[in-house]
């Protein structure tokens, strides 16, 4: 019995939107799907683990307060899970393969567009573009601007 990676599907295969006489499969499943699912569940480890580290003294401030640091632990949390709620929809509209072909919608775009904008926000979240601690650099280099200018 030889194992075949490849497998002849129809043309018109839900993860692949160009038409192909041939589908790669490994295991049984698309590539795709298994690629952009470990892809996936990669950025969402980074996002829901790596992104928040930090030293819980920097979280809330003497007075009570949450740090700039812990309002970006919310956005990155809230984007982790977004993109977990992404590819459980994915896992279950590829699963319910006859019942996907309904859509006019195309599921599987929409739900990896809305999980890579998710990890982009999260992204620049983490850059300090949003929420940085001291003085934002746009702000600090408009200001630059602004006194060699009037010099």
């Amino acid at each position: 019995m030889a194992f075949s990676l490849t497998a002849t599907l129809s043309a018109n295969s839900f993860s692949i939107h160009a038409i192909r006489n041939t589908v790669p499969l490994f295991l049984g499943v698309e590539q795709h799907f298994l690629f952009a699912a470990l892809f996936f569940i990669s950025i969402a480890i980074i996002c829901l683990k790596y992104f928040p580290r930090t030293n819980k003294s920097h979280i809330i401030t003497a007075q009570g307060n949450m740090t700039q640091k812990a309002k970006r632990n919310v956005v990155y949390k809230i984007c982790g899970w977004t993109i977990v709620v992404c590819v459980a929809f994915l896992g279950i509209y590829a699963i319910s393969k006859p019942i996907s072909t309904r859509f006019a919608f195309p599921v599987v775009f929409g739900l990896e567009t809305i999980a890579i904008e998710a990890f982009g926000i999260a992204w620049i979240t983490k850059g300090e573009t949003l929420w940085p601690d001291g003085e934002h650099y746009i702000k600090k280099a408009y200001q630059q601007a602004k006194e060699s200018l009037t010099q």
